[in-house]
């Protein structure tokens, strides 16, 4: 779990799996919308992702 957001890090290559779609979003998620991703797993249970943004104080007109 360490390694998860880092690029092409995958079980699945075998299967076409290319290791960066955690890093798209952790990268999305941290540098463009300033807020966090953490992971949590429980072999046998499952893993959750938490994220969380900040509040913004302003509407958006549309």
């Amino acid at each position: 779990m360490k390694r998860i957001f880092e690029p092409f890090c995958t079980t699945a290559r075998h299967q076409g799996g290319s290791g960066l779609g955690l890093h798209i979003v952790n990268n999305l998620v941290v540098q463009k919308l300033k807020g966090t991703i953490k992971a949590e797993s429980e072999v046998g249970v499952g893993t959750q992702f938490v994220m969380t943004f900040p509040a913004i104080n302003q509407r958006i007109q549309g």
